[in-house]
């Protein structure tokens, strides 16, 4: 009988060593086929978004010259009692090109002046507005960037 025994406790003890090994080729199985259908739905949604943005480019309309003039907006210009001069409505007619060196100095500094006081010390990027627009932003009460 002794024989028997010790057969059947070596029996007890492979049955209790072999639910562990089933559990972990039960979470690696898991794990697998969790991953492959993440890969899955990555390659459909990929494929449906390259689908999508062809049929969005194809049906799109064709885009010239005309389209992008400035049709609805116009600068009008006064004299200085307050009367129209004149009304600039075609295209670049409000619209002209100028270099940095052929502004004047004082319209530079107004603009600095009016958008950013401290810009001639950080020279565009300023830590301390920046870090105020993320507590602004983090407590809701936003006051502006850096």
């Amino acid at each position: 009988m002794n024989g028997k025994n010790q057969k059947t406790g070596q029996r007890r003890r492979v049955s209790q060593k072999r639910p562990a090994k089933r559990r972990r080729g039960g979470l690696r199985a898991f794990i697998k086929s969790f991953a492959l259908t993440m890969l899955l739905f990555m390659i459909v949604g990929a494929g449906a978004a390259l689908w999508l943005g062809r049929e969005i480019i194809k049906n799109a309309p064709e885009v010239d010259l005309m389209h992008l003039e400035p049709n609805r907006f116009a600068t009008v210009i006064y004299d200085s009692q307050g009367n129209s001069v004149q009304t600039l409505v075609t295209s670049g007619a409000n619209r002209e090109a100028a270099t940095y060196e052929e502004l004047p100095e004082d319209l530079v500094n107004a603009f600095v002046a009016i958008e950013d006081s401290r810009f001639w010390k950080h020279n565009g990027i300023d830590p301390r507005s920046i870090a105020r627009a993320v507590v602004g932003v983090i407590s809701n009460d936003y006051s502006g960037g850096g």
